[in-house]
């Protein structure tokens, strides 16, 4: 969401996806602000849970892929999970990459210069 406005305006412009009017009086508009887990532990959000197939197994969306390596014979793949923080992104071997469309993006985007895997 951004904000459009000067700062002595009465009201303001917010680029939102939504139907409504997207202009609004200041009396409207607060401000945010983050939660200090010191102060208020009870209100952190917690993180999401998997995703569960009809087979029971749980699944993660991976948002993208930040690095790789090698590792042994194979490749490694740092991944960032979707609607997760960094502190959660985790190395994958590349065997536990089938099918898998941020993977087929960081090859597209150049991502190692080295051959298939």
């Amino acid at each position: 969401m951004y904000i459009h406005g000067e700062n002595n305006t009465v009201a303001y412009t917010l680029d939102i996806c939504s139907n409504t009017f997207p202009v609004y009086h200041t009396s409207k508009i607060k401000p945010h602000h983050a939660n200090d887990p010191i102060l208020f532990p009870l209100h952190t959000l917690t993180h999401p849970g998997p995703i569960v197939t009809k087979d029971g197994l749980e699944e993660f969306t991976i948002d993208q892929i930040l690095n790789s390596h090698r590792r042994g014979h194979g490749w490694q793949f740092l991944v960032h999970w979707a609607r997760y923080t960094a502190e959660h992104d985790l190395w994958i071997a590349a065997s536990e990459l089938n099918k898998c469309e941020a993977l087929d993006k960081w090859y597209q985007m150049g991502g190692d210069s080295h051959d298939t895997w």
